[in-house]
């Protein structure tokens, strides 16, 4: 069987994320996105340098007839700060319970200081987030502050500690559009591998990799680099069971 080269994706060749690393993201951190979502998201991660394979950034959305929203971990604060040079740590955070309404046993108020090297002496930055003015509702929105109400509140607390700390650094988080190049390549890529044409020519190298064709129906890829991967393994199988 000849092997086939992987073309690159468009989206591939202006952002510098490879193929294999765009359709991971896409699967596992930013599903559901639209093609200029996701271009946007990548934009942002590039821009910022932030990894979103370690939930430094994240792409949160609720709903298909809702935008979604870019949003930076609390692990891509920390990062920004210790890239500074300047930051020198935490504390952990301080609770209150105030019945605001929340529910039984989740906090109404979360400190939380962080500290910065500021003309050589350790120096504190406090930050204090209450449940009423964060608690994003009922819906699903608001689901991981009801499973993890400490957490949530507390990670509040510390993010904006870390701007008050470090207001020049954390002034970039603040999301941009994505170029319009790369908006561009997401949706033909987008075009592409929706076109008929294109999913012919995958469905012939399913076949062409599986020998059994409810074995092809099985995958789920449209990604020629993935094949390519997948037809080596199929290769290195046959050969095994030859030797055999």
């Amino acid at each position: 069987m000849t092997q086939t080269l992987a073309k690159q994706t468009n989206l591939s060749q202006v952002t510098g994320f490879p193929d294999r690393v765009i359709a991971l993201i896409k699967q596992t951190v930013a599903p559901g996105a639209s093609p200029v979502e996701l271009a946007t998201f990548l934009y942002n991660a590039r821009r910022l340098g932030l990894d979103p394979m370690t939930r430094q950034i994240y792409f949160i959305k609720y709903s298909s007839n809702r935008p979604g929203e870019i949003v930076v971990g609390i692990n891509g604060f920390r990062s920004q700060a210790e890239a500074s040079g300047a930051y020198a740590g935490s504390d952990d955070a301080e609770f209150e319970y105030e019945q605001v309404g929340q529910p039984k046993g989740a906090p109404s108020k979360a400190t939380v200081t962080v500290w910065k090297i500021v003309s050589g002496q350790r120096s504190p930055f406090t930050a204090s987030v209450r449940w009423g003015e964060f608690y994003p509702g009922d819906g699903k929105e608001g689901e991981q502050w009801r499973k993890r109400p400490h957490n949530q509140l507390s990670v509040r607390a510390e993010s904006h500690a870390l701007r008050k700390a470090f207001p020049q650094v954390m002034e970039r988080f603040d999301m941009q559009a994505a170029p319009a190049a790369w908006q561009a390549a997401a949706i033909t890529d987008d075009g592409a591998r929706n076109d008929p044409v294109r999913q012919k020519q995958l469905a012939q190298r399913h076949r062409e990799i599986f020998d059994d064709p409810d074995d092809a129906a099985l995958v789920d890829i449209d990604e020629d680099e993935e094949l390519d991967r997948l037809e080596q393994e199929r290769q290195i199988e046959k050969e095994g069971v030859r030797r055999t």
